[in-house]
């Protein structure tokens, strides 16, 4: 049967496929092990400071377009020589010069507070970078990013491990099972979620920055860009899964009658 076992081998590449998506994704974690640890623990100084005017050091963790960055900086001229920073750079929203400033150097970003915000200054729209100075707002910032990203690592693992359970159950000819319905639910979920999650935390920040700083000579765009292609695979999941809950009924009353 040379279709079966086109089908079998297709099965177990796409097995292996997933088993490397989900050895690939243990491997990123396993990576920014180091850049966790280095943002939970204080950046250490060079030793030998002697004729250094200026110096910084930094770690950076990214995900999904958020990138948290923590730096230490020396300046010899200044009172507090070492200064420690964290950023946190938001896909949006995104800021830049106007035309007529690109050649000075008079684009500000002034705060409305105590905080303070930093922008990479280019001709085009740049994404900005919100800086937290004190203890209490660098430590909630790291919890809640630290949190999402080890929650989002997890969350892909499972992911991915529920669409191996149901390609294994494919290629053993179990397509017509009860446990194919839920684990296509599985799947789905989260896909229908994650574009409107993604949504929200833009618009957050977006409100954010407005309510928190002030453009000062340049520009300010709102990134509202919505990603349906999850929603429209999280639909073929759940059609996928309505599909298996009727076989299975049919298959119910076909052995109920014979």
């Amino acid at each position: 049967m040379p279709l079966l076992n086109n089908n079998r081998l297709i099965s177990k590449i796409s097995i292996w496929v997933v088993n490397l998506l989900i050895l690939g994704v243990f491997i990123v974690f396993i990576v920014n092990i180091s850049a966790i640890y280095k943002i939970l623990t204080p950046l250490e100084p060079i030793e030998d400071l002697r004729g250094v005017e200026t110096w910084s050091t930094g770690v950076t963790l990214n995900f999904n377009g958020y990138e948290l960055n923590k730096e230490l900086s020396y300046t010899s001229d200044n009172d507090q020589p070492f200064s420690t920073d964290l950023y946190l750079s938001v896909p949006g929203p995104l800021v830049s010069r106007m035309t007529n400033d690109l050649e000075k150097d008079n684009f500000k970003i002034r705060s409305r507070d105590e905080s303070q915000v930093k922008a990479f200054i280019a001709d085009g729209p740049s994404p900005v970078r919100f800086k937290f100075e004190r203890a209490a707002d660098q430590n909630l910032i790291i919890f809640l990013y630290l949190t999402a990203y080890i929650l989002v690592i997890i969350l892909t693992i499972i992911w991915f491990w529920y669409l191996r359970k149901v390609i294994k159950n494919i290629s053993t000819h179990q397509f017509f099972v009860s446990k194919n319905v839920k684990n296509l639910i599985i799947l789905a979920t989260p896909l229908l979620i994650i574009p409107f999650v993604q949504f929200a935390a833009e618009k957050i920040a977006f409100n954010y920055f407005i309510n928190h700083f002030q453009v000062m000579n340049g520009g300010l765009s709102r990134v509202t860009d919505f990603n349906i292609m999850p929603i429209v695979f999280g639909l073929i999941f759940l059609m996928m899964a309505g599909i298996i809950k009727e076989g299975i009924k049919l298959k119910e009353e076909q052995e109920l009658t014979i």
